[in-house]
This record gives C-alpha cells, sequence and structure tokens, in this order.
C-alpha cells in the first residue's frame, strides 16, 4: 500500500521522525535507512526496474498485434456482384469472411489485400 504523496516502492523519502515512528514503521510501510535496508532498497529498484521493462515489452507486443489487425470496411451496394467477380479473379478470403448476412444485418465478406490487411465489404 501507498500513502499518497510519500513516493513509490523503492524511493526513498524524508518525512517527521514521529510520523515515522508512530505511524509508518509499525505498519510496515516504511523502514529506517541503514546500509542493510540501502541494499535491499537496491534490489527492489533493479525488480521494479525489471518490472517496468516487462511491461514495456507487453505494451509494444500488443501494440504490434493491434498494428497487425488492421480492418477496413466499405460499404457498397451489389455486393453478391462484387464477390462473385472477387472469387471468379482467385481473391484471398480471411477464413472467417466469406458472403454472409451477419446478427447485426449487414451482408458482408471479407477478402485479405496483398498487404494482409483485412477489407470488409459491407451492404
Amino acid at each position: 500500500m501507498q500513502d499518497s504523496g510519500l513516493g513509490a516502492e523503492a524511493d526513498v523519502v524524508k518525512v517527521r521522525r514521529g510520523y515515522a515512528r508512530n505511524y509508518l514503521l509499525p505498519r510496515g510501510k516504511a523502514y529506517e535507512v541503514t546500509p542493510a535496508a540501502l541494499r535491499q532498497l537496491d534490489t527492489l529498484k533493479k525488480k521494479r526496474a525489471e518490472r517496468e521493462a516487462n511491461e514495456l515489452n507487453e505494451a509494444e507486443e500488443l501494440a504490434r498485434k493491434i498494428g497487425d489487425q488492421t480492418m477496413v470496411r466499405i460499404a457498397v451496394q451489389g455486393i453478391e456482384s462484387i464477390y462473385a467477380e472477387y472469387q471468379k479473379r482467385g481473391g484471398k478470403v480471411h477464413p472467417n469472411g466469406p458472403l454472409q448476412t451477419k446478427p447485426w444485418g449487414t451482408k458482408e465478406f471479407g477478402p485479405i489485400d496483398p498487404n494482409g490487411v483485412c477489407v470488409t465489404f459491407q451492404e
């Protein structure tokens, strides 16, 4: 648990003696600055840096996944003839993308463009 305004985990902060003695130390929210505590503090800082690096890597990976799943939707008229022409030309359709009427009422299909982007045509 962190008290607002007192810093984050592994931060060294200065507080009044009474506040430390009567509140922070008895509740385990702070430790006195000793050589052993400073070593432990260094360990906590390293763990925090590792955790933050992992979180950053996870966020970057998520951004890549989202970028890989880019999608474009185009509203058209005469979707059956567009779908037939696309199939006749040997176009690649997303596995979930053959021509179908969706539960929300649109008729659509989802071809994959040469860059791997799913371009959904809907009517």
